[in-house]
């Protein structure tokens, strides 16, 4: 167990490594969640451009949240208070072998990373519901990126992380699971309502596929295009203003 522990603090001194206040002020901006407000507004404008049906946006929106309650909510209400594990910057036997970042500071445990367990559940959900190659890398790296800072302001270890991903990716498939679930037995009223309300069986159909919106197919690079961008001019912005306006 000693070795495993000292393996953990050996691999984050690799990423904790940093003297430059250039690279402190990017990863204490890129690990801020209101940075990134601008990608969940752009996320529910591509869900409300793909889906016509209010109740299909909800839906989407709703297990969204599920997954950041169940990855994240529950890690911070319950296992990080059981497990009661320092963060590096808080335990004095490491805190000393680390590059701490002016302003950083955390008061809640360690073990596992919410932010890991966060933005890879969402990750894993929206690259299960759009089934787009270029917003799953996108998606991905935008986690990755969360946990390099975490790892890179020694507020986490790597099993921390490591872990943290593991329970994200459950949760973002459990969720995408109850969303299928759920999607189908809306879908299977809402064909209900329109055999009740119509008699042309043509019509039923044309107007199940035009309500349904998401379909077998995903969603196309043109429908998603903004993610990427998004990601990408914030990331640019980030590092212009550590470098140019400090």
């Amino acid at each position: 167990m000693q070795e495993l522990s000292n393996m953990d603090i050996e691999i984050l001194l690799l990423f904790n490594n940093s003297n430059s206040l250039i690279a402190d002020d990017i990863v204490t901006t890129l690990t801020s969640a209101l940075t990134w407000i601008p990608v969940y507004i752009a996320l529910i404008y591509m869900f409300v451009k793909k889906n016509k049906s209010v109740l299909d946006i909800s839906t989407i929106i709703i297990f969204a949240l599920l997954c950041v309650f169940l990855s994240g909510g529950i890690n911070d209400m319950f296992i990080k208070p059981s497990v009661e594990r320092l963060r590096p910057l808080n335990d004095i036997n490491v805190r000393h072998l680390l590059h701490i970042a002016d302003g950083v500071s955390e008061t809640q445990y360690s073990f596992f990373s919410s932010h890991a367990a966060n933005t890879f559940s969402l990750a894993i959900f929206i690259s299960l519901l759009t089934r787009n190659t270029v917003l799953c890398i996108s998606m991905v790296a935008w986690s990755l990126v969360n946990c390099w800072t975490r790892l890179y302001l020694g507020v986490h270890y790597p099993s921390d992380i490591i872990v943290g991903l593991s329970w994200g990716c459950l949760m973002g498939v459990l969720c995408f699971y109850l969303y299928n679930k759920t999607k189908n037995w809306l879908y299977s009223r809402r064909v209900v309502d329109l055999i009740n309300q119509n008699e042309n069986n043509e019509t039923i159909v044309s107007e199940i596929i035009r309500d349904n919106g998401y379909n077998n197919t995903g969603y196309t690079t043109k429908e998603i295009i903004i993610i990427p961008v998004i990601l990408i001019l914030i990331v640019c912005a980030v590092i212009i203003k550590a470098v140019f306006m400090p």
